[in-house]
Order: C-alpha cells, then sequence, then structure tokens
C-alpha cells in the first residue's frame, strides 16, 4: 500500500509489517542491489529554429535545476555532427563555445549529454544521473543527403519516416529528479521559435498523388477528344472501326508509358518537400538554408514542366495518328 503526496519526494511506501520508507530511499536501494536504473525516452517532431543562443540557455537552465540538489560532481560533453558525415566533440560548454563554431560546414545534429552524481537528502550515496539532448536539423539532413549523393530511396525514407528533430532521454534513479530534468528541457523547447512554412511545403506531399493523376488523365482524355475529331468521319465501316480501335489503343499506351515516368517523378519531387527544423549556428548553415530554397523553387518549376509535358504527349500522340492518317 503506498501514500502520494504533492511532492514525489514525500512518496511513501507501506512494508507489510506496517513499517513506512520514503520512496526516494526505496528507488536507492533497489538501485543499490540490482545496478539497474531507469529510463525516460521523448521524441520531438516541431519544426523550429535554434540559435546558440538557445543552446546557452538551456545549459544555464540545466545548471539551475541541478543547484537544488546536491550534486557532487558534474560533466557535459558536446557532440556536433555535420552534414558531411564528420563530427567533433567537445568535453565542456565552455570549449565548446571557444571552438565549436570553427568549421564551416553545416550542422546536422547537436547533442548534449550530460553526468550529474547526486546524493538525495534521505540517501547516503551519491548516484548517477544521466541526461542526454539530441537536436537535430532535418534541413542539416537533407543538405548532407545532396553532398553525399544519397539515393532516391534513402530521401524518400527520410522523408516519409525519420522526421523526429529531438530528443531527450534521462537515465535516473530518483523520479522526482528525472521529471524535473524532463520539465526543464521541456518549458526551454517550448520557447524556441517555430519556423514558419507556406501552404505549398505544408501540403506539398499531399498534393504529390492528385497532381500526377490529375496531368495524366487530362492527357488520355486529351488524346480520346482529338482521336474522335481526327478519326470520326473516317468510321464508315467495321473493317475502319477496327483499325481505329486499335490504333486508339496503341495511342494511350503510349500516353500511359510516355506520362508514367513524369508521375513517378513529380510524387518524388513533391513527397520531399517537407516542413524543417534548422539549427543555425554558422554562415554554412545559413548558405544552406536559402540553397534549400532555390531547390523548393525549382522542384515546383519542375513539377510544372512534368504536368505540361504529360500534357504534349498526349497531344504529339494524337497527331501522329493523324499524320499516319489510316
Amino acid at each position: 500500500m503506498s501514500e502520494f503526496n504533492q511532492d514525489d519526494n514525500n512518496l511513501v511506501v507501506r512494508s507489510g509489517s506496517g513499517c513506512e520508507i520514503s520512496f526516494q530511499v526505496l528507488q536507492d536501494v533497489y538501485n543499490t542491489i540490482t545496478g539497474k536504473t531507469e529510463t525516460i525516452f521523448k521524441p520531438y517532431f516541431d519544426c523550429y529554429e535554434l540559435r546558440f543562443s538557445d543552446l546557452k540557455n538551456l545549459h544555464s537552465a540545466l545548471e539551475q535545476t541541478l543547484e537544488q540538489y546536491n550534486c557532487v560532481s558534474s560533466s557535459c560533453s558536446i557532440t556536433l555532427r555535420y552534414s558531411d558525415g564528420k563530427s567533433e566533440r567537445f568535453s565542456g560548454f565552455s570549449r565548446f563555445e571557444l571552438q565549436g563554431l570553427s568549421r564551416n560546414v553545416c550542422i546536422e545534429e547537436v547533442e548534449l549529454d550530460y553526468d550529474f552524481l547526486i546524493i538525495l537528502p534521505k540517501t547516503k550515496e551519491a548516484k548517477t544521473y544521466n541526461v542526454v539532448i539530441s537536436l537535430r536539423s532535418t534541413l542539416g539532413v537533407m543538405h548532407g543527403h545532396n553532398l553525399l549523393g544519397a539515393s532516391d530511396a534513402a530521401r524518400d525514407l527520410f522523408a516519409r519516416f525519420d522526421r523526429g528533430t529531438a530528443k531527450l532521454i534521462v537515465h535516473y534513479v530518483d523520479l522526482a529528479v528525472a521529471r524535473n530534468f524532463e520539465g526543464t528541457f521541456e518549458g526551454w523547447f517550448a520557447s524556441l521559435p517555430r519556423k514558419k512554412f507556406s501552404i505549398f511545403r505544408i501540403r506539398a506531399p499531399l498534393f504529390s498523388r492528385p497532381i500526377s493523376f490529375l496531368a495524366r488523365s487530362l492527357s488520355i482524355v486529351l488524346v480520346a477528344y482529338l482521336m474522335f475529331r481526327f478519326h470520326a468521319s473516317a468510321v464508315v465501316d467495321l473493317q475502319s472501326l477496327f483499325k481505329i480501335g486499335i490504333l486508339s489503343a496503341a495511342a494511350f499506351t503510349v500516353v500511359n508509358a510516355g506520362t508514367l515516368y513524369l508521375g513517378i517523378a513529380t510524387q518524388a519531387w513533391l513527397g520531399r518537400m517537407i516542413p524543417y527544423s534548422f539549427i543555425n549556428l554558422s554562415s554554412a548553415d545559413e548558405d544552406a538554408e536559402r540553397s534549400h530554397t532555390n531547390v523548393f523553387l525549382r522542384r515546383w518549376g519542375k513539377v510544372f514542366l512534368a504536368a505540361l509535358s504529360s500534357i504534349i504527349v498526349g497531344l504529339i500522340t494524337a497527331y501522329i495518328t493523324k499524320w499516319l492518317d489510316i
């Protein structure tokens, strides 16, 4: 039987003999005996923009949270992963602040790894708490795809299934301490500015199939109409009707085959136009965003040309049948 109070530190567990044991002590004893810790894992998918000042605010917020505990020791390491596949690791936030912005390469991910050795009021032994915060620039990931020549399959898999922008992992002994770190991160994360996108980017993956289907359908309808206009007067008997039927089937096959690739390409182009998170720590990151904006505009241009090409294929096919004059 257990009793809950407003403060998690006051949670008590009543044993079978009627003795009350602090839940804080119980968790400490469990860790001492088994050596096991518990884990909080939370993914995030918000499209934010992160600057260096935001990282400093996060570091300060975690230090302030730590002040309420008897922290015997603490350490921090920061790992930067770049779009070119390379990475750098710094053994402290001050080192990162001095050296971390020296490489002129777009950043794909920033990972902060904290280790705290904390003695709680009702325990005598210091326990380790590990907080890992991963902040991911999905714009940097897409930029890396271009730099490293990623396959179409890899790009499509990322756009559909791998769009996480941040994650928080806390390995803990005492739940109340872990919840405090979690609350600190979520309060900071909620304060980050969110990226704003046009409806054309937000809805682009949803538009991919309808646009492709509409362009191909319009091309087929156009071919059917022109075939009727060009050959209706030529149908005088069953033999001529049969010839026109064969010619029409051939024309529709050519249109369908000719526009199939255009339809697949259109779906791929639009399917990859996803909203993104953005880590802006250097001029290389700003250059990557400008480049991505240009790619976005070019893709819409390609979609327009693909739709127009589908219609042109239908027109050319219909006029070829007229020129054959069967």
